[in-house]
């Protein structure tokens, strides 16, 4: 009960953090976002970082990006969220991305954005020190933080799973990745 209400009053404290004109705040936690709350920017400049430590694969499929068809989603949806932290940003598909939309995914896919994550705390990289900043200073820290925010939205977004179970994983169901390789090369492997 007191790690639900802790979530709960920090989803709270940060939505009236957010400074903009022009927003209303829903009563009902499941839809604690803030409405036109944010002008969303262009996340085009992190596709060159993010292709350094995830290649050119579908972080949800795994199957290789055509060059025209790299988008860069949020793991965690945007409009919980509320950030464009480079530790919530993944490459995806055109196709995978419209079809997640603002769902819920699996916690496999949680412990492969950790993975990714700590992927870049071993770099040199000057994301590295944002990501220790947001997410903690040792990987038990940040893969905790990770999975607390999670929960949040867990609590924000419901049982809402892409692919309507938490166990759907797009990258071992051998329909959805022909599909996604007919779509990019117009031909099944």
């Amino acid at each position: 009960m007191e790690e639900e209400l802790d979530a709960r009053w920090s989803l709270l404290e940060g939505a009236f953090t957010i400074r903009h004109e022009n927003y209303d705040l829903a009563n009902d936690l499941r839809l604690i976002y803030l409405s036109q709350g944010y002008k969303r920017r262009g996340l085009t400049s992190n596709i060159p970082f993010l292709q350094g430590y995830q290649g050119n694969a579908c972080f949800y499929c795994g199957e290789p990006m055509a060059q025209g068809d790299i988008h860069v989603d949020h793991v965690l949806p945007r409009q919980v969220m509320q950030h464009d932290e480079i530790w919530n940003l993944v490459l995806a598909h055109g196709l995978c991305n419209g079809l997640k939309q603002d769902r819920l995914i699996g916690p496999h896919y949680m412990r492969k954005l950790i993975a990714r994550n700590e992927n870049i705390m071993g770099s040199n990289h000057p994301w590295k020190a944002r990501i220790a900043s947001a997410l903690g200073g040792s990987a038990r820290a940040r893969g905790a933080a990770l999975m607390k925010h999670y929960d949040q939205v867990k609590l924000i977004l419901g049982t809402d799973y892409w692919g309507c179970s938490s166990s759907y994983d797009p990258e071992i169901d051998p329909f959805f990745r022909r599909l996604v390789t007919v779509l990019n090369n117009g031909r099944p492997r």
